[in-house]
């Protein structure tokens, strides 16, 4: 198991910096997919910047004041924009692995393994959505006077939270999956057993850069949406930010490709498989037969030459005895 030592922190951020050049190279997966970002945004009035803050302009809207419709609105708009998400990873990821350069009919091709890639995706953000959900659950509940219902409801919010900390833990299986079609869990789990600390701790420095990037580009972003104020400005300001926070998805995507790239340099693939010794096998019983039979035979040989032999003894003695 020398191999194992080759996981480290720093052999996964080397991995991860040689990758850094594909963002250039991806940047027409990156554009595309902003502008479908951007495009939905104007499409449901839900603008990144002018919008947060109230109806500030024509372009933000919602359809009804019924609190049904803009529930299943916002929902709707939130699931969609998670699918031109799962898209962009699937097509993204596919073009770094096998290292060639997106091309728009990339994006407008619909595929089975793409559909179901895109469920995966969306089965993660589900799970890094989880705590966010919880929290809000745990601010807004009315105490309960029964401290077992209590118990049971806290207990259950802590096994939730530890989704995303598994999913961190198996986070180079994202990659696994959008390249192989499989999370090899049990290679993955021997492979970070006690070294569980460097896909959190990169992970947690990620979280940090693309947080440091957006919140100054946060700052600059409203100054212009309300400084000069006109469509064609939130139009530009809001496809910047978004092309700038696919960016950063694409540092997480290359953050999952260098796990499993230093994995796969490291074992087998189908190292949790225990190798058996093997055993040459007579390719059909037509093989079997003359074997056999030909052990009958010299059975039966040797059967004759000692039934000789013991005759041969018996008239020997005879002619003595006369």
């Amino acid at each position: 198991m020398q191999n194992e030592n080759k996981y480290t922190f720093f052999s996964v951020i080397g991995t991860w910096i040689n990758l850094l050049p594909q963002v250039i190279k991806q940047w027409g997966a990156i554009l595309t997919y902003g502008v479908a970002v951007t495009a939905l945004s104007a499409a449901f009035g839900r603008w990144s910047f002018s919008c947060q803050e109230g109806n500030t302009g024509p372009w933000c809207y919602v359809p009804s004041n019924n609190f049904a419709v803009i529930v299943a609105f916002l929902l709707t708009f939130f699931i969609l924009m998670c699918l031109i998400v799962a898209f962009f990873v699937y097509d993204f990821q596919q073009n770094v692995n096998q290292n060639s350069v997106f091309k728009l009919r990339d994006a407008c091709r619909i595929s089975k393994s793409k559909m179901k890639s895109a469920l995966f995706v969306l089965g993660v953000i589900a799970g890094f959505i989880v705590p966010v959900l919880i929290a809000m659950a745990i601010i807004n509940k009315p105490a309960n006077p029964d401290y077992r219902i209590e118990f049971c409801y806290f207990t259950v919010m802590f096994l939730m939270f530890l989704v995303p900390l598994l999913q961190i833990r198996l986070s180079a299986g994202i990659a696994y999956f959008l390249n192989k079609g499989y999370i090899p869990v049990r290679k993955i789990f021997n492979i970070t057993v006690g070294r569980s600390f460097i896909p959190l701790l990169l992970f947690l420095l990620l979280v940090i850069l693309m947080l440091s990037v957006h919140m100054r580009s946060l700052g600059y972003f409203n100054y212009l949406t309300f400084r000069y104020e006109g469509f064609a400005v939130v139009l530009l300001t809001d496809f910047a930010d978004n092309v700038l926070k696919l960016a950063c998805l694409a540092l997480f995507l290359l953050f999952f490709q260098a796990q499993y790239l230093t994995m796969e340099k490291m074992l087998p693939a189908e190292d949790d498989k225990i190798a058996e010794p093997e055993i040459e096998m007579p390719a059909n019983d037509d093989e079997v037969k003359p074997a056999k039979s030909a052990k009958a035979a010299s059975k039966k040989k040797n059967k004759r030459k000692a039934q000789n032999a013991s005759s041969g003894s018996k008239s020997k003695k005879g002619k003595k005895d006369e």
